[in-house]
């Protein structure tokens, strides 16, 4: 886990233009802003953070916009889009000229130089943070499965010379909207169809060596009593 913390400079904390929590989701966008440079999070993982609802979150966001501390575009990704949030200029802008009039302590140039890298460094990032789960959703959405034709099933058994029925097999998923037997969804059907190559070897081999049958008890007690009737002749012989 990658450890950083979040920076609210005294700009954005003392501007009476927007409400104290959007003060607080600021801060969290330059923690989570910290890997790539900006902030990929939904306004549903905001709302559960901070236990309020998506339209609250939007409106401070909106709030934040409206005064010029981030910027908002949305990025197109394959069939979605991803709303990307950047940190602005202004505040460590701002700051760096002088400070606010309220803050009368830690105002030299190297707290200015902290605050200025921290803008863009700060918070926690893992890969439990809401843009790492997105980005595993997005490359989830990339390999999406897709069920294959019949003549693409042929044609892989027949150039890996399977012994498996491509008709008998196609159908067996189709027929199943594609989940296999235990109801899980099908991602890989090549890997099924070694599954079921290696499931009629080990068929075949059965059938080629059928198991011993078992002797009944009445059996084994016949066996055993001409085993005792042939140790027996062998004595008498043996004392003639």
């Amino acid at each position: 886990m990658k450890n950083y913390y979040a920076i609210i400079p005294a700009t954005v904390r003392y501007d009476k233009k927007i409400p104290a929590n959007a003060k607080l989701l600021y801060g969290e966008l330059t923690a989570l802003c910290n890997e790539k440079g900006f902030c990929w999070a939904t306004n549903s993982y905001f709302a559960k953070l901070y236990e309020t609802s998506e339209r609250t979150i939007q409106r401070w966001l909106n709030a934040l916009k409206e005064a010029g501390y981030i910027t908002i575009s949305i990025q197109s990704e394959d069939e979605s889009s991803v709303r990307h949030i950047y940190i602005c200029d202004s505040p460590r802008t701002k700051m760096s000229r002088g400070g606010d009039k309220n803050v009368t302590h830690n105002n030299t140039d190297n707290n200015t130089d902290n605050i200025t890298e921290n803008i863009y460094i700060g918070g926690v990032t893992s890969d439990d943070t809401p843009n790492n789960k997105q980005t595993k959703k997005s490359k989830a959405k990339r390999k999406r499965f897709t069920p294959p034709k019949l003549e693409e099933v042929e044609e892989y058994i027949a150039t890996k010379s399977y012994n498996v029925d491509p008709e008998r097999f196609f159908v067996f998923y189709d027929e199943a909207d594609w989940y296999d037997t235990k109801g899980n969804k099908v991602r890989n059907w090549k890997q099924k169809v070694i599954t079921w190559h290696n499931n009629s070897g080990a068929t075949a081999k059965s059938r080629d060596n059928p198991p011993t049958p078992k002797k009944s008890i009445q059996e084994k007690l016949a066996e055993n009593q001409r085993l005792i009737q042939q140790i027996q002749g062998g004595g008498t012989n043996a004392t003639q």
